[in-house]
């Protein structure tokens, strides 16, 4: 039976239901023959399912097999083998340890004293092979039969019909295989399921009378808007590989009830994957822990294994929060698509691809071989015009939220998908132990890949070994927003693997930061074609020797690669090598540190210190690296190239570029779109703000002539006081000023700058905290906050001139000390014609220049 397949479900259920009510749920297990589990076993769907039969040993299929317009047992085809030791086989879905099946099919050869054969080809956990077949020798159609019983474990089978003569044909028709029946569900019902309390003999349908094994879901073919539960904190061992595919709008759904861990599936390493679907559609699967680990038997092994096999375009596979780990695999090149999450599309009979994969808030650790991987068999491409051939791609897919970590290969891969998205994961600890050519985030055979807001470190080995890679056989991949840091083999690789014909076309890396990646910064290999480099921050600790661009040989090098607006901060050594590789163009770049003698030449090159925040501070997260945005007088601010189509934001989601020209560099400073970088408190207001002691407005301004208010200037001093908002205390119960409540905005920045006696309030015990501040009572505040937590009191051991400084603020004034304590520092000035002018209004410009200076902030 089809799972997926509409009609094969609905043939079943109708069978079913004719042959006796209790075959529905809930009922016992009375056995009864099931319908047809092959699909076109008649061939009028031509090869339809069928696919190239290779035989146990040979590596090569068979060629020569073909549904034909003649000598049919029923029907207008039969399946003909040719004379040239052809063969034809098609898998059979979800085959059951411990049962009985029935094989069925007419055939006859074509020349007397020949021979074919119909069998049957399974494998246990072990890797033995079984292949139980009925001959025919006939010439005429006869119908043959057999019973087969399959051992206590099953890794997958398949129907075959084969011929080894030099002559002659050998006509097929008419194949079945049936086994026990599956128990129907009506739908839109809930299935309890409780290791510990339940029984199988129960319903299932309520919590107080739930099924006990996995045994007993696996013999039910589900049905749209069905909810199967596993009670939190029970396990179970074997593998749940449930029946039946949603539809539209109704998934079938897997999840947990009750508090508690998650329910654990344990393979033990006696199943291919404790969880799989195969051919099924519409099932979303949250909440489950699974694991499948054997310490003395390593061999292809999956936790989480979604395959298609010749089933067209199968809708809809959610899978969240799974935790996956300890799946000892294989590790050789020929088993990347096994380890943690894997969704696999296999069979070339009939195009097959997945529309609306989410793998959603998994964790993923100690897997071999690779953490999540999507594959398909329908890959390859027309080389010559770099147009789909043989090519077939998933859509709408989308890995988010995962994280991946101690993985013995590749850490997340989408590969043969139109259009992935793989956002907000972590690969981490990446080919720990395979030793081969990995990479911790990557696409293979992909169009339109964006790789966006991840996180990669420590992957291992420098083959490859970086933490992302655009890789061969893709179109116009986008890697931007990622952090890259500690990974042995570098932070990208871009690659086409010439050798084969291979290539990569169109890739763009922007607004990514890599901080101590090894061995080098940019790995592209190979033919590549048209890639975009730009507004990247590499930086190179001191003591590391990493070349920041090398070009390598794989079957070619590459050709026309840009590097635009990247800053190099490159305080270890190690050299440039473009190699032979062609049109290389490296324009606005910064270059500062290590200077070697094969250093790109670009035209508008900068060497100078890029003045960023704390270079090389970033930790683990991509929310630690403040430390590479620029400072507001850094020489990058509006000295890039406005490179069209950058996405249009930076690293930290900023509007890039803000102006008409693009900063250099992972950041794009200008704050505000009223604040151009020729505004005389231009570096001071940017120093405020990145020191978050202010903000903007809803309108994207700042607005530097808005004069401050009592409580603006509150918010100010305290911030600084403390270094921003979040470690500002919460201000008493009772409040201090009888006109500043509790749910005013501003309510704790007055009362912390209260009781650090900064401001005080008016003699009838009020604060005012609209009044508009002038140039007098800012001077209070600041020198007051510089004494703190003295405040007044500090000043007194000042003793001011007896000369005043300014004019217009004689020795009696009732701010004198304050401004001439300031003017001492070197913290405010007068006007030129020698006042201070204490009464005039004090602007948010004006502001952020008094506290820039007073707090020492990085300008």
């Amino acid at each position: 039976m089809a799972r997926g397949d509409s009609a094969s479900r609905g043939r079943l259920a109708a069978s079913l239901a004719a042959a006796a009510a209790l075959f529905l749920l809930p009922g016992g297990a009375a056995h009864a023959w099931s319908d047809n589990y092959l699909l076109n076993p008649g061939f009028e769907d031509g090869n339809d399912h069928w696919g190239a039969y290779a035989y146990w040993g040979n590596s090569n299929p068979y060629p020569g097999a073909l549904a034909v317009q003649e000598y049919p047992h029923s029907g207008v085809y039969a399946l003909r083998i040719d004379a040239a030791a052809g063969g034809r086989a098609q898998t059979v879905a979800k085959p059951r340890p411990n049962t009985t099946y029935r094989l069925a099919a007419w055939g006859k050869v074509s020349i007397p004293g020949n021979a074919g054969w119909v069998g049957v080809e399974y494998y246990d956990i072990h890797g033995n092979r079984y292949a139980p077949a009925v001959q025919f020798t006939s010439t005429t159609y006869q119908y043959l039969e057999m019973q087969f019983t399959t051992p206590a474990t099953i890794d997958w089978m398949r129907v075959f019909a084969w011929k080894d003569e030099s002559t002659g044909y050998l006509y097929v028709d008419d194949v079945s295989l049936v086994g026990p029946d599956l128990l129907v569900s009506p739908g839109s019902t809930i299935y309890y399921v409780d290791s510990i309390h339940g029984n199988d003999a129960l319903s299932g349908t309520v919590p107080f009378e739930p099924w006990q094994t996995l045994d007993k879901v696996n013999t039910v073919l589900f049905a749209p808007g069905d909810h199967i539960l596993l009670k939190a904190g029970c396990s179970w061992t074997g593998q749940l590989d449930p029946w039946g595919s949603g539809e539209a709008g109704s998934p079938i759904v897997i999840d947990s009830y009750t508090d508690g861990p998650k329910p654990l599936i344990d393979g033990q390493g006696l199943v291919t994957a404790p969880f799989r679907l195969y051919n099924q559609q519409h099932w979303e699967v949250s909440n489950l822990e699974l694991t499948n680990y054997d310490g003395t038997n390593v061999r292809e092994r999956f936790g989480a294994w979604v395959t298609a096999e010749d089933a067209g375009i199968l809708t809809h596979i959610h899978v969240k929060n799974l935790n996956v780990h300890d799946v000892n695999g294989l590790l050789d090149d020929a088993h990347k698509g096994n380890g943690g999450i894997i969704f696999d599309i296999r069979g070339l009979s009939r195009v097959t691809r997945y529309d609306d994969i989410l793998i959603s808030g998994c964790r993923v650790r100690a897997v071999d071989r690779s953490g999540i991987w999507i594959w398909s068999y329908w890959w390859d491409r027309n080389l010559s015009e770099a147009e789909p051939q043989h090519w077939v791609g998933s859509t709408n897919v989308v890995v988010r939220n995962n994280f991946v970590e101690d993985i013995g290969g590749d850490g997340i891969v989408p590969c043969i998908c139109s259009g992935p998205l793989v956002e907000y994961n972590v690969a981490k600890d990446c080919n720990k132990r395979s030793g081969r050519w990995c990479v911790g985030i990557w696409p293979w055979a992909c169009d339109d890949a964006v790789f966006q807001y991840n996180e990669a470190y420590l992957t291992r080995t420098t083959r490859d070994g970086e933490g992302f890679d655009s890789d061969w056989f893709s179109h116009n991949t986008i890697i931007q927003y990622n952090y890259s840091h500690d990974n042995e083999g570098g932070f990208c690789l871009i690659c086409a693997n010439g050798t084969y014909s291979g290539f990569n076309d169109g890739t763009v890396v922007r607004y990514n930061i890599s901080q101590n990646d090894q061995t080098r910064s940019f790995h592209i290999a190979g033919p590549c074609t048209n890639s975009y480099v730009y507004n990247n921050t590499i930086y190179i600790g001191e003591g590391m020797n990493v070349s920041p661009v090398v070009h390598s040989d794989w079957g070619g090098y590459a050709d026309n690669t840009h590097f635009y607006n990247n800053i190099f901060y490159n305080l270890g050594t190690g050299d440039y090598d473009l190699s032979l590789s062609t049109n290389n163009v490296f324009d606005y770049n910064v270059f500062h540190g290590n200077h070697p003698p094969n250093e790109p030449a670009d035209a508008h090159k900068l060497t100078e210190d890029p003045k960023l925040a704390d270079p090389g501070a970033a930790g683990i997260g991509r929310d630690t690296c403040d430390g590479y945005k620029l400072l507001p007088s850094s020489p990058c601010i509006d000295a890039g190239l406005a490179v069209p189509e950058n996405g249009g934001l930076d690293y930290w989601g900023n509007v890039a570029p803000a102006g008409t020209a693009a900063d250099i560099g992972a950041h794009e400073y200008r704050q505000f779109l009223d604040v151009e970088t020729d505004h005389w408190a231009f570096v001071q207001i940017g120093a405020c703000v990145d020191a978050g002691l202010v903000g903007g407005y809803p309108d994207g301004c700042y607005h530097p002539e808005w004069v401050v208010s009592r409580d603006q200037m509150a918010v100010f001093v305290s911030r600084a006081l403390v270094g921003g908002e979040e470690a500002i205390p919460d201000g008493p119960q009772e409040p201090t000023f009888p006109d500043v409540h509790t749910d005013h905005w501003a309510y704790d920045k007055i009362e912390y700058a209260a009781a650090n006696n900064i401001v005080e309030g008016y003699p009838n015990g009020t604060y005012h905290p609209e009044y508009e501040l002038g140039r007098g009572q800012m001077a209070v505040f600041v020198a007051r906050a510089i004494v703190t937590p003295t405040g007044e009191a500090g000043l007194e051991s000042y003793q001011p001139p007896e000369t005043p400084t300014f004019d217009d603020v004689p020795v009696d004034y009732w701010c004198y000390t304050h401004v001439e304590y300031l003017a001492a520092e070197d913290l405010v000035a007068g006007y030129p014609d020698g006042n201070y002018y204490p009464i005039r209004r004090v602007s948010r410009d004006q502001t952020a220049v008094f506290i820039a200076r007073t707090f020492e902030l990085p300008m």
